[in-house]
C-alpha cells in the first residue's frame, strides 16, 4: 500500500514539474478541461490519481501546444514544488496512519503499544499460550494478516521470544467494549 502512495506522490510532483517546464497554465480562452494551472494538475493527481493522472497524460500534447500560444511562467516553482512535496508526505502519513479504519473507532494496529501490552497480558494469563513455565521476554515481527470491518477485528501474527526459545503466535485485536474503547486481544497458543 505505501508503495502505491509513494508512486502517486511522485506522479503529482512530476506532473507539476512537467507542466511548469512546458509552461502549461490556466488560460480562459480554451475549453474547460484546458483550464488548469500546473498546481491544479498536481493536486488533482495527488488526490484523484485514477482520474486526473491519465487525463493529464492523454491531454499533455494538446496542453503543450496550447501553452506554446499562451505560456504561463511560474516564478515560484521551487516553493510550490516543496509545498506539493510536503502535502504528498502528509497525504502518505495520514493514509498509512489510518489503514482500513472505516469509522472513528480507530482500532489499534497489531504492533501498537496498547495491543502488545494486552497480548502479553493474554499470553501470561493463559498457561498453554504462555508455553507453561516460560517467561516471555519480547514480542517482535508483528504482522497484520487480515482486517475485518464487521465485526471490526485485526488478525495478526508475531514472534514471541521466551526464556526457552522462540515461537509464533496468532492473535486478534478487537474492541471488548466500543463505548469505552476497551481493547481485547485474543491469542491462540504459541507454536514452538
Amino acid at each position: 500500500g505505501i508503495v502505491v502512495l509513494v508512486i502517486i506522490a511522485l506522479c503529482a510532483i512530476l506532473v507539476y514539474l512537467d507542466a511548469t517546464a512546458n509552461r502549461i497554465g490556466d488560460f480562459p480562452e480554451h475549453r474547460p478541461y484546458f483550464r488548469g494551472s500546473a498546481m491544479l494538475w498536481a493536486m488533482g493527481t495527488l488526490f484523484m490519481w485514477p482520474l486526473v493522472f491519465p487525463s493529464y497524460l492523454r491531454l499533455r500534447r494538446q496542453l503543450i501546444q496550447a501553452a506554446a500560444d499562451h505560456p504561463v511562467e511560474d516564478n515560484c516553482w521551487v516553493i510550490k514544488t516543496a509545498g506539493i512535496t510536503i502535502t504528498a508526505v502528509g497525504f502518505i502519513a495520514v493514509s498509512v496512519a489510518v489503514p482500513g479504519v472505516p469509522n472513528g473507532l480507530g482500532l489499534p494496529s497489531c504492533d501498537s503499544s496498547d495491543t502488545i501490552i494486552e497480548l502479553l497480558r493474554t499470553l501470561n494469563a493463559n498457561s498453554s499460550a504462555a508455553m507453561i513455565d516460560n517467561d516471555i521476554v519480547q514480542v517482535t515481527g508483528t504482522t497484520e494478516i487480515d482486517y475485518s470491518s464487521d465485526p471490526m477485528v485485526r488478525i495478526c501474527s508475531a514472534i514471541v521470544t521466551t526464556s526457552k526459545g522462540e515461537g509464533s503466535v496468532r492473535y486478534n485485536v478487537l474492541w471488548e467494549d466500543t463505548s469505552t474503547q476497551k481493547l481485547q486481544v485474543a491469542a491462540q497458543p504459541v507454536v514452538l
